[in-house]
């Protein structure tokens, strides 16, 4: 691989005890490039050696090499091949998860929701060979939600999904919520007009850094176990709608046997030079299994309309 201005080697994260459960957990960082050509990256999945990547205010699905150079790119939205889609009106796709139930083996692309009907919908590609794609449309899954009484229209921003056999686990930024869905009924609800799906909904609580608020940006799986892994970025700003300066991030650990209202997650602030990384991390995605207690780690940045960054890291818990 070869070096780039970015390049850090051997930055330890230290622990920010604050608001999270207390375990011990470190992130080391082992690399830091730019993501050419990938404006405001929003979304990171890696399936065998090929990792995809989206972006909130792009209509297309990035794929990269292991060099991570871009190597295809997929519409996303039918008829609009812009670079970038202004933003208002973007379909917002900030959450991007794989299904696999041996039938199927796609991406799950999810619009935000924070801005209706632009932003509820849903994108499904499949990963075989037929490369199909099918867009659903979210609008009575969302409007569920922010008629729910819990997650407003304001508030609704579902920024990260992430799947443990059926369940399909959405995450709103704003209201740092968990929101638990059966993914069959989810898709029998969009594919052939069955009930509308059902949810639970947690809310975690999450530090804050600079009396600011961390709010959930990203999640995944941790392979062959119940947990997940979250990003969780602290921002100025006054709501879902418009972007503000960037404090920092933080990786978090959830247990899904143990979630529940007021779970606390086991979480690391990213650290440089003993400050905070002031990065907008947006998803996270599990590269390599080490142990079952170390793992290698993908991170993707949006710096809202300048660089995206790539971040590999590894974390031990």
């Amino acid at each position: 691989m070869t070096s780039i201005p970015l390049f850090l080697l051997g930055i330890v994260v230290s622990i920010f005890m604050l608001g999270c459960n207390q375990d011990i957990m470190t992130v080391t960082i082992k690399h830091r490039e730019e993501l050419k050509g990938i404006p405001s990256a929003s979304g990171i999945v890696v399936v065998n050696n090929d990792w995809y990547v989206i972006g909130d205010n792009a209509p297309l699905l990035y794929r990269l090499d292991q060099n991570f150079a871009v190597v295809e790119t997929r519409l996303l939205i039918e008829g609009n091949t812009d670079s970038i889609i202004p933003k208002i009106s973007k379909p917002d796709f900030e959450a991007m998860t794989t299904i696999d139930d041996g039938d199927t083996n796609a991406l799950l692309i999810f619009g935000s929701g924070s801005k209706t009907p632009e932003r509820d919908k849903l994108v499904m590609i499949s990963l075989k060979k037929d490369g199909l794609i099918k867009t659903f449309d979210l609008k009575a899954v969302y409007d569920a939600i922010r008629n729910s009484g819990t997650i407003a229209i304001e508030t609704l921003n579902i920024e990260a999904a992430t799947t443990i056999d059926d369940r399909l686990f959405l995450f709103n930024r704003e209201t740092n919520m968990v929101l638990e869905y059966s993914l069959k009924d989810l898709m029998n609800f969009l594919e052939t007009d069955g009930a509308l799906p059902t949810f639970q909904m947690y809310q975690l609580q999450l530090p804050k850094l600079e009396g600011l608020q961390a709010k959930l940006s990203g999640a995944t799986t941790i392979p062959n176990t119940n947990h997940l892994l979250i990003t969780a970025s602290v921002e100025d700003s006054p709501n879902t709608y418009d972007d503000g300066n960037v404090v920092g991030s933080y990786v978090g650990m959830i247990s899904i046997d143990q979630i529940k209202d007021g779970y606390r997650p086991k979480c690391v602030l990213l650290m440089e030079h003993e400050q905070a990384l002031k990065v907008k991390v947006e998803s996270v995605e599990i590269v390599k299994v080490i142990n079952d207690q170390h793992y290698q780690l993908a991170l993707v940045t949006d710096s809202d309309g300048g660089v995206s960054e790539l971040i590999l890291a590894e974390l031990s818990w």
